[in-house]
């Protein structure tokens, strides 16, 4: 194998690691600024002890 070939193998890596992680990072963003009753409380009574 050339470098030339190696290098196209981790260009896509690269490429799918870092739009993987601007996607994770814009979901936590979006989560923070919605807030709203959100989360595991919410299934939840006040009476309820957990």
């Amino acid at each position: 194998m050339t470098d030339e070939e190696t290098g196209g193998a981790r260009r896509w890596l690269k490429l799918t690691l870092i739009a993987l992680g601007v996607a994770v990072l814009i979901v936590v963003i979006v989560m923070m600024i919605s807030g709203g009753d959100h989360g595991p409380a919410r299934h939840f009574s006040a009476g309820t002890v957990v």
